[in-house]
This record gives structure tokens, sequence and C-alpha cells, in this order.
């Protein structure tokens, strides 16, 4: 019978009072008495009333216009009036005012019970109405909120590939008041190899201050979901905070089973911890602790080839009770979520696969021109030893008979006709030097030097030369250069080579300006020149061995330097300089 459900009697006469609340509360009614019409709203104000048993004629008001009134201030009540006469017109006006039934004096008890049990019943199953109505109603407004969620949500998580900002994107969704209005959210991944599962990101308040100060704030804004996930996200929490300290220690073995976070995703399914239990039973204490509640839910994030991790979300600052919605709605979430892990996991380990293609491609496009450039090198060098081998008794007998005559001819008139053979054998002797330099692979005897030493004294040995082209010579040499192990003589002479063609380039005069560099890995000099410089077409035949636009000159000179710089495992770039000129560029490792 029921038991909390409180009848109102309301009679001018005592009698008739009596008579009803004693049969009713025989019955395991709760009644309540009320002689006028200003007790009615007394004892509605004290006590819950489920039903009022309202006597149309009383001393201060009139029942029928009472019964309006009492309606106003509890919709969910429920009315039967109680009359001596039988007239249908009073009936009806009853009715029509919010009366359930009405009963005429006088009645039995029987007829009592029946008229009370209609009318509550009628009561019960108005309330079970409403409250189901309004469930359907506020399953509706869920649903349109995870709709916008999911859609918004996927937008952005399909949107990017960073894993940072999907991180922020799941957290914030799950925590922002126009999401899921979760208090609190950690995000924990396994390791490539899946052994250890580890906390990576958190978002919430460290304490119900903080938490009134942000809700505040984000109601004053009145965020939509697209502004929380853009601008909150990007706030996300300061390393010293509460949430973040706590997902730094969450590192859970993979082969824990016992723990219900590996349990969550080793069975692919959401846990409901309360009470410090699940499922029947005990949650060890370590993990109630670290979070500080005994209620939390525990969604694991998979795809469908793997178990990424795990959500954890709970209501740490108002204590809300979690449902069994919520943690279906975080699962519907995490579906989302995971699947743009996965795609960012792809995208990482492509571009990775991607970059290890190219560096193979251009590997072996070097390799490639290299092979290309060995085998030109090795014809021109056969030929050039052919020409030079057959070409240097010739020239020194030449030379030599040249110099006897010179030293025993009187004449005068022969002897600018001996100098100029003289001279000219000279530097035919100076090509084939250069031709057999160029045929030999330079042999490297290595020590410990500096490259600015280097430099300087390959710049003193032209500096004749610089004064007689009026070229003006600028050095900015690094302070810090170590020194390296490096062919002292064979990269004076590279650096020689290169300042004599920018000193032929400038015949007028120009300004040379010579620099070296200190990188992590590298030691650098640069050497550029104002001269006339070169097509860019031009460009990269200029360390063409017998390439030259020089009157007089082999063309040896660049490519047996960048042969030197290449022995010492270095590179030579060439490119149009200042003024347009011609920059040089060698760059050494730093340990050679």
């Amino acid at each position: 019978m029921p038991t909390v459900e409180k009848i109102l009697i309301v009679d001018d006469d005592a009698v008739v009072r009596g008579f009803i609340n004693d049969a009713l509360t025989g019955s395991g009614y709760g009644c309540l008495e009320a002689s006028m019409a200003r007790e009615v709203f007394v004892l509605m104000a004290e006590h819950r009333i489920s039903l009022v048993l309202l006597d149309i004629k009383l001393p201060d008001q009139d029942g029928l216009s009472l019964l309006p009134q009492i309606m106003e201030q509890d919709e969910d009540i429920c009315a039967v009036m109680m009359t001596g006469v039988v007239d249908i017109r009073t009936a009806l006006s009853a009715i029509r005012g919010g009366a359930f039934d009405y009963i005429i004096k006088p009645f039995t008890v029987d007829e009592l019970y029946v008229v009370v049990a209609r009318a509550l019943n009628k009561r019960r199953l108005e309330i079970e109405n409403k409250n189901y109505q309004r469930s359907i109603e506020e399953k509706n407004l869920r649903l349109e909120i995870l709709h916008d969620l999911s859609v918004k949500v996927a937008y952005y998580l399909l949107s990017t590939v960073e894993l940072e900002d999907i991180f922020r994107t799941i957290l914030v969704g799950i925590t922002a008041g126009v999401g899921l209005g979760f208090n609190r959210a950690f995000l924990a991944l396994f390791d490539d190899d899946g052994a250890v599962l580890r906390g990576k990101m958190a978002v919430g308040p460290d304490s119900p201050e903080e938490a009134g100060r942000i809700w505040s704030a984000l109601q004053e804004t009145k965020y939509t979901l697209a502004e929380a996930l853009e601008k909150c996200g990007r706030a996300c929490q300061p390393q010293d905070a509460r949430v973040n300290q706590i997902v730094r220690e969450i590192a859970v073995p993979g082969t824990d089973m016992d723990h219900i976070f590996i349990r969550a995703a080793h069975e692919r399914r959401a846990f409901h911890v309360a009470g410090r239990r699940v499922d029947g039973r005990p949650v060890r204490d370590d993990i109630v602790d670290l979070f500080g509640v005994d209620e939390f839910a525990v969604v694991p994030l998979c795809s469908p080839y793997r178990v990424q991790g795990i959500i954890v979300a709970d209501n740490f600052i108002t204590g809300k009770p979690i449902k069994e919605e919520d943690i279906a709605a975080i699962e519907l979430f995490a579906n989302q979520a995971s699947m743009a892990i996965e795609k960012s996991r792809l995208y990482s380990e492509l571009a990775a696969k991607l970059a290890m293609l190219e560096a193979a491609n251009e590997e072996l496009q070097e390799s490639r021109d290299l092979l290309i450039r060995a085998e030109r090198l090795s014809a021109i060098g056969e030929m050039a030893a052919q020409i030079a081998h057959e070409m240097r008794n010739p020239l020194a007998s030449i030379g030599g008979l040249a110099r006897f005559i010179q030293r025993h001819t009187k004449e005068d008139k022969h002897q600018k006709h001996l100098d100029s053979i003289v001279k000219e054998t000279e530097k035919m002797e100076d090509i084939l030097a250069q031709v057999f330099k160029f045929i030999q692979s330079p042999q490297l005897t290595l020590s410990r030097l500096n490259l600015n030493d280097i430099v300087s004294f390959s710049l003193s040995a032209l500096s004749p030369s610089f004064e007689k082209c009026h070229i003006e010579v600028e050095t900015d040499f690094a302070s810090d250069m170590p020194d390296s192990e490096l062919d002292g003589n064979q990269m004076r002479q590279a650096v020689i080579n290169i300042c004599k063609n920018s000193i032929e380039a400038m015949p007028s005069g120009g300004r040379l300006r010579v620099s070296t560099r200190l990188t992590p890995q590298n030691i650098e000099v640069e050497i550029s020149d104002t001269g006339t410089g070169m097509p860019g077409e031009m460009l990269d035949r200029a360390r063409q061995p017998f390439f030259t636009t020089k009157t007089y000159g082999v063309g040896l000179g660049l490519n047996i330097a960048e042969q030197i710089v290449r022995a010492h495992k270095g590179k030579m770039d060439i490119s149009s300089g200042l003024d347009a000129g011609i920059r040089v560029n060698i760059t050494l490792p730093r340990n050679a």
C-alpha cells in the first residue's frame, strides 16, 4: 500500500474529516486535514500532497474557485470534489476546473476507496508519462548534442594529422560544456611496440575555485563547440597542473591484465568504476588514489587494426554521477578519435617511408651522376695521359735546346726569339704539370691544421697578384675555428686555384671576399668575387676538366680544387655571386 502519498482532506465539517481520515489511515494512506482555504496553502508548503479531497462549500472561499489556485501551485496534484448537492452543472464545472472526479455526500467507505484509488492511480500514470516525456526530450537533446559533437569533432579530427592537435580535440570535446560536459579527461596511449600504456595529455580544473572561474568565463563568453575546440584546446593545461601531474604518472605494462586500464584495452570495452568497484570486483587502491575519485569511466580507443589506448573521464569537481548513457557517448566519441589517431600514425609512417624513398632516390641519382662523371673523367684522363706523355719528351727537348742556344749565342737579334721560345715552353710545361695533377688522384698527408691559417697563407701567396690587378680583398674568419685533419699543401692549392680564377675574372680590378664559418658538423670557406661572372647554363660545366672561357689556360684549376675537396670528404658548390660574380663554397667535415 502507498506510504508516501499524502491526502489532504478539506472540509469545514469536522465529523466528515474524521470519518474520511479514519477510513483512509486505516488503509495505509497518510492524511492531513484543513477546515478552510487558507490552511490548504500552509499545508501544501509543508508537505508534498498527492490528492486533495475538496469540499465545494468552505467558510472562507468557494471550493470551485480554490481549485485552480491549488492546481497552479502544484500541477502534479490530483483533486476530487466533495458535494452534498446532485447538480450536473456543478460537477461539470469541477471537472473543467481540473478536478479528476467528484463524490456525492453522503458516501460509503467503499465508494471513497474506489474514488481515491482511481485518482491516485491516474496521478501516478500522469507523473510517469511526464517523466517518460522528459526522458525522451533529454535523450533527444543529448542525441542532437552528440550528433553536433560528432560532426564538428570529426571535421577537426580528420582535418589534421598532428597528434597533439588530435589529443586536444579529444579532451576538449569530452570536457567542454557544449560537448560531453565531464569535469576532467585523461588520455593514455600504448607505445609503438604496445609494451607500456603511457599518459599523454589531460584537461580539467585543479579545484572547485578554479573550475568556477573557468566555467564562469566560458558561460560569459558562450563559446560554441567549434570555438571551444579552437581556443580552449590551444590553451591546454600548463605542465605543472594537477591533471598533467596525474597523467605523467600513468605508465602501465601491457601485460598487467589485473589493471583496469589494460583490461579495458584488452577486452575492447568500457568500464564504469563506482565505489572503488567494477563488475563486482574491487579496483586497486593505487588507481583510485591517483585520480582522487572513486567513480570514473574508462573507455578504450580502438581502431579496426589495433587498440590505441584509453580515455579516463570523471566528475572530480561536481561529483555528478556518471550514467551509462554518458559512457556510451564517450564510446561513440572514442571511435572517431581512434580513427583519427590511426590516420595520423599511418600518415607519419607514410611520410617517413616517402622520405626514405626520396633519400634513396637522391642517393641513386647522385651515384648515377658520380658514375657518369667517373667514366667521363676516366676517358679524359686516359686521353690526357697519352697526350701528355707524347708531348713531354719533345717539349723537354725544345726547351732544353732553346736554353742551350740562349746561353751560347752572342747575337742580340736572336735573343728575343729565344726568350719567346723559352717562355712558351715554360707555359706548356706548366700546362702539362696541371694535366698530370689532374690525372693523379690527390694523395693526402693529414695533420691537425686550422682552416683559417691555410686560407690566410694562400691569400698571402697571391698578394702580389692582387696588388697588380687592383683587387681589394675582404676577409671574415670565424674566431672559434677549431683544428681539423687536413692536408695543408693540397688545401692551399685548392684555395689558390679558386682565387686565381677570380683574379683572371677581374682584369680591371674588383673585390674578393673570403670568409670561413663553423657549423655543428662542418667547417666552411666561401670565396666570392665581383668579376664578369658566368651564365647560369655554364655554372654546371665550370668544374668539368678542360672547360674554360679564357683565352689562355687549360681549364683544370676548379676541377683540381674539387678533387682535393672530395679527397677530404667535402663538397664544393659554385653559384652566382654578388654583383654578378662567382661564389665558391667549400664544405668540409668538422672532424675530417
